[in-house]
């Protein structure tokens, strides 16, 4: 499941953050390294996931499925409005 997935890495690598000498200082020295590999790393378990979750058989047609990411779609643009707007009435001042 994507808990054990994400939950056992970061669980592992906290033990060994605090737990092995050296660790920490490690991770500061490489810490561009560990960056590209955690992104890498999420991006993976998103798209297993993904890939996971739509190889089962479901009972979602393809209009259902259009009509979800679609309406995502409206969801992020009216919330980007609302919060540029929001932006404009709290934060008017001219520099």
């Amino acid at each position: 499941t994507i808990s054990l997935r994400v939950l056992v890495p970061v669980i592992a690598g906290l033990v060994m953050r605090y737990r092995v000498p050296g660790a920490d200082a490690f991770s500061n020295e490489k810490k561009a390294l560990i960056h590209k590999i955690r992104e890498r790393s999420l991006v993976y378990v998103v798209y297993a996931t993904f890939c996971t979750t739509f190889m089962q058989q479901n009972d979602s047609s393809a209009t259902q499925i259009l009509v979800m990411a679609l309406s995502q779609v409206i969801l992020l643009c009216a919330a980007m409005v609302i919060a540029w707007i929001l932006l404009f009435i709290f934060f008017n001042r001219k520099p």
